[in-house]
């Protein structure tokens, strides 16, 4: 009779075990919903191809996930399984939504759903993923291109012209540090420009810190555009004083550039090829499947605040232990490993195809985020290991540390510009290569809420720019006196790219932005750069 008891005693507890296990079911059902649809979005956002081994590996991360929710479900009171619903709401919106929508259409939901609110996400988030799954497996699209508008130009025509932006790349005279590695890059540089007959200015400057502000201040020969806050993710030149420039003198313009800034708009371009900027797709044939796999659930799971929230609090207990000695890995959320280099190298390939065959008359303008972080390339332009990437700001690696491998990016650009004067050995054309700011590989960036925090070094890395010019009547040679990039442009334009003339500035300035990258405030440059000729 005792056992009788127990087995009957054991048979109800498993019966109550099924009955939470099944009550669990749908809102463990729709948080796998949840998961596997956002994760679907993320791949086709990012036009990255569904069926690989590694898309396959993070579903079988998020079936797992799943199975813990399920669990937990099943064990909550009724309490704790309706704040886990509420949870599970905002994850859903979380992922793919962002500022205040997602409070205010968690609450929306609660109170109109509530019970319901587990069945009405799943749904809701099976019918995303169907949509997204046609954007997901369709292969991912390297280069879109305009057709080309015809040209108006009837008289003599000039000779090549291309014009290349790097984004990011400091200026010589902006490498300040005295290690062997800065001497190094310094003279490579040098060496490199020089012995391609370039005239070469050390000290040249951008007059903003970010591409939006500055591109279209050079562009305009200092006239500096007007743009709304939220243009930080992406921006267009409005109005391109230099493109009109470039048409009057009869340049056909062919612009090669990434969806992060359109000059495309303007009627003087006769072609435009854009290249998605931060999109994952590009890694899917470059690295490893270990790589690869962590590169997207480290990008998917910064979409989301809790999981930021929680990779935070781990990464500051890691860096505590790190200090006594016990190497606990970082996870790192905080910083951005879009690969936006990558892409470049394919950019640089068909242009250098592109010019074998160019002929007087038609101008190449280019703008490639390269040598931009994150810093991914070897001096050959290979990828390495993600554990070998580095950042400018947030990396938990030394300054030197985040510059040698910046440095390998420069020498990698180096190379790229090299494939481009080899296209045009044999031909007349005129060649600039410029960046748009500096490293930024600072302390504290120089913005108008920081003056007085960053430093002198911040300032020069933040806005120290390349600048190199190679035209017949232009003589090669070095110039390390300061001198704004737009000035240097805007004489190059004036005189047909016959000559340049440096400006008589007494008080170098750039431009104070403010954290949402509005100019702010004029700041001068330290009065010791750059050095003497």
């Amino acid at each position: 009779m005792f056992e009788n008891k127990h087995f009957t005693k054991l048979q109800g507890r498993l019966m109550m075990v099924r009955k939470r296990l099944a009550e669990a079911a749908t809102p463990a059902l729709a948080g796998l919903s949840v998961l596997i649809a956002s994760f679907g979005n993320f791949l086709s956002h990012n036009h990255y191809p569904l069926l690989t081994r590694e898309a396959g590996l993070i579903t079988v991360v998020i079936v797992g996930v799943a199975t813990a929710m399920w669990l937990v479900y099943a064990s909550a009171e009724k309490v704790s399984r309706g704040i886990l619903q509420v949870l599970l709401v905002w994850l859903a919106l979380d992922l793919n939504f962002d500022g205040l929508v997602v409070p205010v259409a968690t609450a929306a939901i609660a109170i109109v759903f509530n019970r319901k609110m587990a069945q009405f996400v799943g749904i809701a988030s099976v019918a995303a993923l169907l949509t997204g799954l046609v954007g997901a497996t369709a292969p991912a699209k390297r280069n879109a291109e305009e057709q080309s508008k015809p040209a108006a130009w009837t008289g003599l025509a000039p000779p090549i012209l291309v014009h290349i932006i790097l984004d990011e790349h400091i200026g010589i005279e902006g490498i300040l540090g005295n290690a062997a590695d800065d001497a190094k890059m310094r003279s490579d540089l040098k060496t490199f420009y020089l012995n391609n007959g370039f005239r070469l200015y050390g000290g040249a400057y951008s007059e903003y810190l970010h591409t939006v502000n500055a591109i279209p201040h050079v562009l305009n020969f200092g006239e500096r555009q007007v743009r709304q806050a939220d243009e930080r993710k992406g921006s267009s030149v409005k109005k391109n004083a230099y493109f009109e420039r470039l048409r009057a003198m009869g340049y056909s313009i062919h612009v090669f550039q990434t969806d992060y800034l359109d000059y495309c708009g303007s009627e003087t371009v006769a072609s435009c090829r854009t290249r998605p900027a931060t999109k994952l797709g590009i890694i899917a044939d470059a690295l490893p499947l270990e790589d690869k796999a962590l590169l997207l659930a480290k990008e998917f799971a910064k979409l989301a605040h809790f999981p930021r929230v929680g990779a935070r609090v781990f990464d500051l207990g890691a860096r505590r232990a790190r200090k006594y000695g016990v190497p606990v890995p970082l996870i790192n959320l905080e910083t951005s490993f879009a690969p936006v280099a990558l892409g470049a190298i394919d950019t640089f390939d068909r242009i250098s195809n592109e010019l074998a065959t160019a002929s007087a008359g038609e101008a190449y303008f280019v703008h490639e985020l390269l040598p931009h972080y994150p810093y991914l390339l070897d001096d050959q332009c290979h990828p390495k290991g993600l554990t070998d990437w580095r950042n400018r700001q947030l990396d938990y690696s030394s300054k030197e540390e985040r510059y040698h491998a910046y440095f390998a990016q420069v020498r990698c650009a180096m190379t790229q510009i090299g494939s481009v004067l080899q296209s045009l050995a044999d031909k007349d054309a005129i060649v600039i290569v410029h960046g748009d700011h500096g490293s930024r590989i600072t302390d504290v960036d120089p913005t108008s809420e920081a003056v007085g925090a960053f430093t002198d070094k911040d300032l020069i890395a933040g806005y120290s720019t390349l600048f190199a010019v190679r035209a017949a009547h232009i003589p090669g040679g070095y110039q390390s006196r300061s001198a704004p990039i737009y000035q240097l442009i805007e004489s190059l334009a004036a005189s047909a790219f016959s000559s340049v003339s440096l400006p008589s500035l007494h008080v170098p300035e750039v431009m104070l932005e403010d954290r949402r990258w509005m100019p702010a405030q004029k700041h001068p440059l330290p009065a010791w750069w750059p050095a003497a000729d």
